[in-house]
């Protein structure tokens, strides 16, 4: 479902529902976001071609 952000910052579905929204600066090593982007990269990886794989540790990502 797409929403709109009204000037306020929460977000209005299409549908009438309007619940608020928080944006905060994480730590992407925490375990919960570890989890997220595995469960990305399984779902991801098993649409990706053997010869287009490739492997990238997040904590180099981050070294960038």
């Amino acid at each position: 479902m797409i929403a709109e952000m009204s000037r306020t910052g929460s977000a209005q579905s299409p549908l009438g529902s309007s619940r608020a929204a928080t944006i905060a600066a994480e730590n992407p090593l925490q375990d919960d976001v570890r989890q997220l982007i595995a469960e990305l990269n399984a779902a991801l990886l098993a649409l990706t071609p053997p010869d287009s794989k490739w492997s990238v540790f997040f904590e180099k990502a981050l070294a960038r």
